[in-house]
């Protein structure tokens, strides 16, 4: 019985530091997910106060506008070859 009981008590105080040590974690992941929410809502914010482009022209992706003056390129090349 007091061996068992030696096991039990080592078991119970490796058990109390893992709580301790979970709780820790859970008050730190708390503690992160309120930053994130506060840094997300300040990004929601700020998109908010943007005005939208009415020009249709700012909506063009960098990558169309690319393409585009490629072409463009390509063409003014062609015309002054004629």
């Amino acid at each position: 019985m007091i061996i068992d009981n030696d096991d039990l008590k080592k078991k119970l105080s490796i058990s109390k530091e893992r709580i301790i040590i979970f709780e820790k974690n859970i008050k730190e992941l708390e503690t992160a997910f309120d930053n994130l929410n506060n840094i997300l809502s300040k990004n929601s914010i700020i998109k908010l106060n943007e005005q939208p482009s009415k020009n249709p022209s700012d909506l063009v992706s960098l990558e169309q506008r690319t393409a585009q003056k490629k072409f463009s390129l390509i063409n003014n090349n062609d015309e002054e070859k004629k």
